[in-house]
C-alpha cells in the first residue's frame, strides 16, 4: 500500500528568463490513488526545485487551515462571553445552558465540515 505521494519524473525545461541562475523543471507527481499530474517547479538545480515545490505545497496547506482559525475562535468566544454576560445580568442559568448546547452543535458541525472539505 502506498503511503506517500512521489515525484516519478523531473524534466529540465529551460533557464529562467526573469531570474538568472534559476531553471524551470516539469515534475510529474504520482498521487496515492495512482493518478499522475504535472506541475512546474523552479530552482537553481533539480534538488532545489523539488524542495521549493514541497515547501510551497506545505505552505498552502497551512494557509488553508490558518484562514479558518480566527473565525472559529471568534464564534467560540461569542458563544461563551455573550451568554455569560446575559446570565449575570438576568441572574438565570438558561443562557449558560444554551451556550453549552450551541457550542457542542458548533463543534460537531465544524468537525463534519472539515472532514467534508478536506477529504483526501
Amino acid at each position: 500500500m502506498k503511503t506517500r505521494r512521489k515525484a516519478i519524473d523531473c524534466t529540465l525545461i529551460r533557464e529562467s528568463k526573469d531570474h538568472p541562475g534559476y531553471f524551470k523543471y516539469q515534475v510529474t507527481i504520482q498521487e496515492l490513488d495512482g493518478t499522475t499530474h504535472i506541475v512546474p517547479a523552479y530552482g537553481k538545480d533539480m534538488e532545489d526545485a523539488l524542495e521549493r515545490l514541497v515547501w510551497s505545497e506545505r505552505k498552502e496547506k497551512i494557509v488553508k487551515k490558518k484562514a479558518t482559525t480566527p473565525i472559529l475562535v471568534s464564534a467560540w468566544l461569542a458563544t461563551i462571553v455573550v451568554p455569560a454576560f446575559m446570565a449575570a445580568i438576568t441572574n438565570s442559568p438558561v443562557w449558560i445552558l444554551g451556550a453549552m448546547a450551541f457550542s457542542i452543535v458548533l463543534a460537531i458541525s465544524t468537525v463534519q465540515m472539515d472532514k467534508y472539505f478536506n477529504k483526501d
